[in-house]
């Protein structure tokens, strides 16, 4: 990451004001496309990732459902396999060896859905969002999921304490969270360059 820390990034997210995707700070930022093949977490085998079940029409439900996209299961390579590090990364910080990342959406390519709902950080499959599910108990991870905002105040001990051993986990396996939705990280996007200081992002919008 250009030498920055993820503890570095973590405060200046808390520090200052974030920019949203389109923001002209991150737009501007070059891409190369490495190239780089999607994976389909549905077909992946993966014990530690896994898609949260679909809903009929895109977008209709909530945090306990996928987007419902054609291709919601799908993301970058290197971003499924940090993503996997990551679970690791968590289990040995909070102590709970059944926790997963239950996935609500990977790629939103451009041609599935209306203008309105383009994200150009999502188009490029280098952003995935999800949340914690702890398959030993049979119950998600208490993350406040209604305080949307990563650093919300309005959040208990145990909510503040889940958040940042999320961040933390994340950011071991080089993923950066987007602050206006804790459930949302990237790795190779133009976003992730703005806080990581890489010069050209190597994830280009997939159509």
């Amino acid at each position: 990451m250009s030498g920055v820390t993820f503890q570095s990034i973590i405060e200046k997210q808390q520090r200052e004001p974030p920019p949203i995707c389109d923001d002209v700070s991150v737009q501007r930022i070059p891409v190369r496309d490495n190239g780089e093949e999607l994976v389909d977490i549905n077909t992946s085998g993966s014990t530690l990732v896994r898609m949260l079940p679909a809903v009929s029409t895109p977008f209709s439900g909530d945090l306990s459902s996928s987007a419902g996209l054609p291709h919601s299961s799908f993301i970058r390579q290197s971003v499924f396999k940090r993503l996997e590090g990551a679970v690791n990364n968590l289990r040995m910080i909070l102590q709970r060896p059944g926790l997963v990342f239950t996935v609500v959406e990977g790629i939103r390519l451009k041609s599935e859905v209306e203008e309105e709902m383009y994200n150009y950080n999502k188009s490029t499959g280098g952003c995935v969002s999800f949340r914690v599910f702890d398959d030993e108990i049979d119950e998600f991870v208490d993350m406040g999921d209604l305080e949307v905002l990563t650093f919300s105040k309005n959040l208990t001990v145990e909510q503040q304490k889940n958040r940042g051993a999320l961040l933390t986990a994340c950011g071991y396996s080089g993923l950066i969270n987007y602050p206006y939705e804790w459930w949302t990280f990237c790795f190779g996007t133009k976003y992730f360059c703005y806080y990581t200081g890489n010069k050209v992002a190597i994830y280009d919008e997939k159509l």
